[in-house]
Protein backbone atom coordinates (compact mmCIF):
# COMPACT_ATOMS: atom_id res chain seq x y z
CA UNK A 1 0.00 0.00 0.00
CA UNK A 2 1.27 3.46 -0.89
CA UNK A 3 1.67 6.41 1.46
CA UNK A 4 -1.79 7.71 0.57
CA UNK A 5 -3.55 4.34 0.61
CA UNK A 6 -2.81 3.53 -3.05
CA UNK A 7 -2.93 -0.10 -4.11
CA UNK A 8 -1.53 -2.24 -6.91
CA UNK A 9 1.44 -1.56 -9.14
CA UNK A 10 -0.62 1.27 -10.65
CA UNK A 11 -1.02 3.17 -7.39
CA UNK A 12 -4.81 3.21 -7.58
CA UNK A 13 -6.50 5.27 -4.91
CA UNK A 14 -9.78 4.28 -3.33
CA UNK A 15 -11.49 7.26 -5.01
CA UNK A 16 -10.32 6.15 -8.47
CA UNK A 17 -11.32 2.55 -7.76
CA UNK A 18 -14.80 3.60 -6.65
CA UNK A 19 -15.18 5.80 -9.72
CA UNK A 20 -14.51 2.97 -12.16
CA UNK A 21 -15.13 -0.28 -10.23
CA UNK A 22 -17.83 0.60 -7.65
CA UNK A 23 -19.29 -2.90 -7.70
CA UNK A 24 -16.03 -4.53 -6.49
CA UNK A 25 -14.17 -4.19 -3.17
CA UNK A 26 -11.11 -1.93 -3.16
CA UNK A 27 -9.01 -4.85 -1.90
CA UNK A 28 -9.27 -6.32 -5.39
CA UNK A 29 -6.95 -3.55 -6.61
CA UNK A 30 -4.17 -5.50 -4.88
CA UNK A 31 -5.54 -9.04 -5.06
CA UNK A 32 -6.63 -9.05 -8.71
CA UNK A 33 -3.92 -7.55 -11.00
CA UNK A 34 -6.11 -7.82 -14.11
CA UNK A 35 -8.89 -5.83 -12.46
CA UNK A 36 -6.36 -3.23 -11.30
CA UNK A 37 -5.15 -2.87 -14.88
CA UNK A 38 -8.71 -2.51 -16.18
CA UNK A 39 -9.32 0.22 -13.61
CA UNK A 40 -6.08 2.00 -14.55
CA UNK A 41 -6.90 1.89 -18.27
CA UNK A 42 -10.41 3.22 -17.62
CA UNK A 43 -8.97 6.08 -15.59
CA UNK A 44 -6.30 6.99 -18.16
CA UNK A 45 -8.96 6.99 -20.89
CA UNK A 46 -11.19 9.24 -18.78
CA UNK A 47 -8.30 11.62 -18.11
CA UNK A 48 -7.39 11.74 -21.81
CA UNK A 49 -10.99 12.41 -22.79
CA UNK A 50 -11.45 15.17 -20.21
CA UNK A 51 -8.13 16.79 -21.12
CA UNK A 52 -9.13 16.84 -24.78
CA UNK A 53 -12.43 18.50 -23.84
CA UNK A 54 -10.41 21.12 -21.93
CA UNK A 55 -8.26 21.78 -24.99
CA UNK A 56 -5.17 20.02 -23.61
CA UNK A 57 -3.35 17.44 -25.74
CA UNK A 58 -3.22 14.22 -23.67
CA UNK A 59 0.41 13.33 -24.26
CA UNK A 60 2.65 11.16 -22.11
CA UNK A 61 3.69 14.01 -19.79
CA UNK A 62 0.12 15.24 -19.44
CA UNK A 63 -1.28 11.80 -18.60
CA UNK A 64 1.48 11.10 -16.09
CA UNK A 65 0.99 14.45 -14.41
CA UNK A 66 -2.78 14.00 -14.36
CA UNK A 67 -2.42 10.54 -12.82
CA UNK A 68 -0.26 12.03 -10.08
CA UNK A 69 -2.16 15.21 -9.14
CA UNK A 70 -5.65 14.42 -10.41
CA UNK A 71 -7.53 15.94 -13.32
CA UNK A 72 -8.65 19.17 -11.65
CA UNK A 73 -5.20 19.73 -10.16
CA UNK A 74 -3.49 19.08 -13.47
CA UNK A 75 -5.76 21.43 -15.43
CA UNK A 76 -5.15 24.18 -12.87
CA UNK A 77 -1.37 23.68 -12.90
CA UNK A 78 -1.34 23.46 -16.71
CA UNK A 79 -3.11 26.81 -16.99
CA UNK A 80 -0.54 28.32 -14.61
CA UNK A 81 2.33 26.84 -16.65
CA UNK A 82 3.55 24.73 -13.72
CA UNK A 83 5.29 21.46 -14.57
CA UNK A 84 4.61 18.35 -12.49
CA UNK A 85 7.80 16.41 -11.69
CA UNK A 86 6.03 13.04 -11.86
CA UNK A 87 4.79 13.83 -15.37
CA UNK A 88 8.34 14.78 -16.40
CA UNK A 89 9.64 11.46 -15.05
CA UNK A 90 6.98 9.51 -16.95
CA UNK A 91 7.73 11.42 -20.15
CA UNK A 92 11.43 10.67 -19.71
CA UNK A 93 10.66 6.95 -19.36
CA UNK A 94 8.85 7.06 -22.68
CA UNK A 95 11.46 9.27 -24.37
CA UNK A 96 9.04 12.17 -24.78
CA UNK A 97 9.98 15.86 -24.35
Amino acid sequence: MGPHGERSIYGITKAVWLQHMPYLPFEYATEQPLLARICAVKHINLCAHEMSKAGIHPGVYELGACWNVGLAGFVKLHKLGVRVDYGVCIANLYGQP
